[in-house]
């Protein structure tokens, strides 16, 4: 499933729960944005870093954030057998973000997303037990064939 998966399970549900009244800017945009705000990038580096898609200010970002928040519930705790975890990487103009996505399958639940700057084994550690937290078991976790 992984981070195109998530990314997609997102846009559909904005979709149709009309969360933005208006799309002056592409709504793939202001998920990307919103999502790597909440994955640990401040309201400023987003607007920076997502400059390259289409100019919008760091108050943008804030207000994306606020509505897909009231539209999009957070996971609750609960047994899952399986969760999918990704990473991507993002680079433009030299610089290079990684996302880390982790999905129930079953439920094509978003449960974590987070950035990071590198891509180590702290970094999977951390993301995680972010992910394992929502699950009351130890589930099975499926990932893809990279390093």
């Amino acid at each position: 499933m992984g981070l195109k998966g998530s990314f997609e399970v997102l846009l559909d549900r904005v979709q149709v729960l009309r969360v933005f009244k208006r799309n002056r800017k592409p709504l793939r945009v202001k998920i990307l944005a919103t999502s790597l705000y909440h994955a640990g990038l401040s309201y400023r580096v987003t607007a920076g870093f997502m400059g390259f898609e289409a100019e919008f200010s760091y108050e943008a970002v804030r207000l994306w954030r606020n509505r897909l928040e009231e539209a999009v519930p957070k996971p609750q705790r609960r047994y899952r057998p399986v969760i999918a975890v990704d990473e991507t990487k993002l680079k433009r103009s030299g610089e290079q973000l990684y996302i880390w996505a982790a999905m129930d399958v079953e439920a094509k639940e978003i449960l974590a997303l987070h950035v990071s700057w590198t891509r180590s084994s702290l970094d999977a550690l951390l993301f995680l037990q972010d992910a394992l937290k929502l699950c009351t078991n130890k589930p099975l976790v499926l990932v893809d064939k990279g390093p």
